[in-house]
């Protein structure tokens, strides 16, 4: 790690040009309307023909399923874009050497299938700022929002998921074999079809998880029935847990800090000569352990991506008298600090720069001085927050994806 001392703050500005961290990029415009400029009108082919080095830039618009298989990738709505995929977005098999970050990237799964499907992943992996919803049809299917099995490094930020139908045993977010990081994030689980539980917002099967700043909610129990022919009614059914946590081969450990778990409520009776459903519980822990992190949410945002010279700021968001610094590197590569009660992301080789103080007003904001190196589009870092304050000491916020653009890109 590169330290570097107090940015001169009568420059107001941050200048995240490093060469110590900085992996460069060309784009590939993908744009659903065609025109020039675009090399592609769907994201699948651009993903197929994508370099290591390359950034899949997407424009507004509706797109098709995508796999990431055994492959580097960067996937990133434009800036103000808005990004729908109906289908799945498929990330599997990448070796350890491999980074994928997927930013942006809005899927509504109507194909009956799990929203972001992450499975069998040695390196690591980042999907941030996006909506997941599950397809819960045909019945009883576990089409969770997002599925997690056998990967060692997932960091989501700013993620809501959720399923579409009534869909019983489908979870927000379902955790196996892996290594889960999320930052302010939401999952609800599904709504269960007659008498069957409601989805879980969280499940975690013989895995880590942090989760800072989240809120998981278990899914509504299902209805009740009546019976032909002689209309006898049944009991709603029970509500998901808020984090429902079994082994299979191994008990999980979960690190959690300023974050909600919220039982589902019981599903409806059949008839009034039945009962409502019992609540679920906010967490069930069969075979594992909940550590409660001390410390509240601190947030880093940053605009991206970003053009050259377009004015752009940085925010750190936190408590009056809080002394904040700024993380990054051009690699992912989280790991868990109980110091610092959360997971860093940036990877080595990173620098961590001090900022200053935190107002009065709790935010602190800087003008971005943008650039990127001659004969390259972009480039792209992996950033985050970190805080320190009497009481709680170190604190990290959420991590971010910042890509900078050249003025030239479309």
């Amino acid at each position: 790690m590169q330290l570097q001392s107090s940015f001169p703050r009568s420059l107001l500005a941050l200048l995240l040009i490093a060469n110590v961290c900085q992996s460069q990029f060309a784009a590939i415009i993908v744009d659903d309307d065609g025109g020039a400029g675009v090399d592609f009108t769907d994201i699948a082919p651009a993903v197929a023909a994508a370099q290591p080095t390359d950034v899949v830039l997407v424009k507004t618009g509706v797109y098709s399923s995508f796999t990431v298989d055994a492959q580097s990738a960067v996937v990133t709505a434009d800036e103000g874009a808005s990004v729908l995929v109906q289908g799945q977005v498929w990330i599997r098999n990448t070796l350890a050497s491999h980074s994928v970050a997927i930013s942006g990237v809005n899927v509504f799964a109507n194909q009956s299938s799990v929203a972001y499907l992450i499975e069998n992943c040695a390196g690591p992996v980042l999907v941030e700022r996006c909506s997941a919803v599950g397809d819960g049809i045909p019945l009883f299917l576990s089409n969770d929002g997002i599925r997690v099995t056998d990967s060692d490094a997932v960091t989501l930020v700013e993620c809501a998921m959720s399923v579409s139908f009534n869909a019983g045993p489908a979870d927000g977010l379902a955790i196996q074999n892996s290594s889960v990081h999320a930052w302010n994030c939401t999952a609800v689980g599904a709504k269960g079809f007659d008498e069957i539980q409601g989805g879980h917002g969280v499940e975690v099967v013989s895995s880590f998880l942090f989760a800072g700043g989240c809120t998981f909610t278990g899914g509504e129990g299902g209805d009740g029935t009546v019976s032909q022919p002689f209309q006898i009614c049944s009991d709603g059914a029970q509500g998901g847990h808020g984090m429902f946590v079994r082994e299979l081969g191994s008990p999980s450990l979960v690190k959690s800090r300023d974050t909600s778990y919220v039982a589902g409520p019981g599903g409806a009776p059949g008839d009034v000569t039945c009962n409502s459903g019992p609540l679920g519980d906010p967490t069930v822990i069969l075979a594992g352990t909940l550590d409660l992190l001390p410390g509240g949410t601190r947030t880093y945002s940053i605009p991206s991506p970003t053009r050259e010279g377009q004015p752009a700021f940085i925010t750190w968001e936190g408590e009056p008298g809080d002394f904040v610094w700024i993380w990054f590197s051009g690699f992912q590569s989280p790991t868990f600090s109980n110091a610092a009660k959360g997971t860093l992301l940036p990877g080595a080789p990173d620098v961590l720069i001090l900022i200053g103080p935190v107002g009065t007003s709790g935010t602190l904001t800087l003008p971005l001085v943008t650039g990127t190196t001659p004969g390259t589009d972009n480039f792209t870092l992996f950033e985050q927050g970190l805080f320190w304050n009497p009481t709680d000491k170190l604190l990290f916020a959420n991590p971010r994806l910042g890509i900078i653009l050249d003025e030239s890109v479309p």
